[in-house]
């Protein structure tokens, strides 16, 4: 199996808005240059092995707040 990599991103920012303080807002990417690649763990099916693909490009946003 060739060699990959993969190289993800991620970006946070702590702020306060009106009377909520302590939020966070967070924005990711994952695979950024979209690698396709073979998952190393084969999950089998019966006597035949399944081909197992990493994941693709993806793109996340989270907000969170202390509590």
């Amino acid at each position: 199996m060739p060699g990959y990599v993969t190289v993800n991103f991620g970006i946070s920012q702590e702020f306060g808005l009106m009377s909520w303080n302590g939020l966070t807002a967070r924005f990711d990417i994952i695979n950024a240059f979209d690698e396709q690649y073979e998952n190393p763990r084969r999950q089998r099916s019966g006597r035949r092995r399944a081909r197992n693909f990493g994941a693709r490009r993806g793109f996340f946003f989270g907000l969170s707040k202390k509590i």
